[in-house]
């Protein structure tokens, strides 16, 4: 798959075969597999690293001279940007370059991209942006930017591209506790993964479908579901799906689980849903005696979510220090 250490060893290898040959559209090809990969993975400085890299490279070209493949690289290059300030929970940081890269999106023009990078930037940058959205407080508008994006990727006929603006639509719905619509766009995913042999994606369905069961009140269907996701290796997907799970447990009453989980988690490089995490074993302390730690815990769930500007996390956080 795109996250195995073989591809990110070729990735790296076409990088020094393409920058013997000068700005290649293979080069910038190159830089955003081994900026994705290390990104997946959790290793932000490096994919900071290929990110300043690539920057530079653009950069240092007389504009007057830029071919339109550079001009390309530049939209896919504001995506990752925008993505890796989301990894770091730098959440208004993040929406500058994902916003230039929705205003620089062409369809007609840069729909040929999926070629290139695997993805069609205008339906990525749109589905990070809703997500992004949706931490600043935002979620009438975050929903209506999910919409979008895959309302865009159903007219690209490119697979790859509908699974993930599907995916990431799940994700926002499992963070806003959206049940009905969780369950909606999962049977959706699950159903256009398999047509299509898009093994992760399935996969990744599976989890979903059990929060939006779980979330349905559907006994049982919580069962196992920490435990796979124990085993899952520390990426991206990893870290934005273990605030939906500790929320479902926690409701559920499986508080040793939760406190377990959290400090997993939270041990992760990823910052995304950290302020949730903290507010999740907050209330995990709480419902075991330990008043203390759920006080600090949830102040330090706030003082995260407004450094962040996560607004959403920030009131869940105020409302159980209030309530608790």
């Amino acid at each position: 798959g795109f996250m195995a250490p073989a591809l990110a060893a070729v990735h790296a290898r076409v990088v020094e075969l393409a920058d013997a040959l000068g700005d290649a559209p293979e080069l910038f090809t190159a830089l955003y597999g081994l900026w994705s990969y290390r990104g997946m993975v959790g290793e932000l400085d490096a994919a900071e690293a290929v990110l300043d890299v690539w920057r530079r490279r653009l950069e240092r070209i007389d504009p007057q001279r830029r071919e339109a493949y550079l001009d390309d690289a530049y939209l896919v290059l504001l995506d990752a940007e925008g993505v890796t300030h989301v990894y770091r929970g730098a959440f208004r940081a993040a929406c500058a370059p994902l916003e230039e890269a929705i205003a620089r999106y062409r369809p007609e023009r840069h729909r040929a991209l999926v070629a290139s990078y695997g993805m069609d930037p205008g339906v990525f940058c749109r589905a990070w942006l809703a997500l992004c959205t949706w931490l600043l407080g935002r979620a009438d508008d975050a929903i209506a930017m999910s919409d979008a994006a895959i309302e865009l990727a159903s007219t690209l006929g490119h697979h790859h591209t509908t699974a993930f603006t599907l995916q990431h639509g799940v994700i926002l719905a499992a963070w806003h506790r959206d049940h009905e619509r969780c369950a909606r766009l999962t049977d959706v995913l699950q159903h256009h993964a398999r047509a299509h042999q898009l093994s992760f994606f399935a996969r990744e369905a599976e989890a979903y479908r059990a929060l939006a069961r779980h979330g349905a009140g559907v006994e049982g269907a919580l069962d196992g579901l920490a435990a796979r996701f124990t085993a899952r290796a520390p990426t991206a997907y990893k870290a934005v799906l273990s605030a939906p799970l500790l929320d479902a447990l926690s409701l559920a009453g499986a508080h040793d689980e939760v406190r377990a989980l959290a400090d997993a988690c939270l041990a992760l490089p990823f910052a995304t849903c950290r302020a949730e995490l903290l507010r999740l074993q907050a209330e995990a302390f709480l419902a075991t005696g330990a008043a203390a730690d759920a006080e600090s815990g949830f102040r330090a769930a706030i003082d995260t979510a407004r450094r962040q500007g996560a607004v959403a996390y920030e009131r869940r956080a105020e409302r159980w220090l209030r309530e608790g």
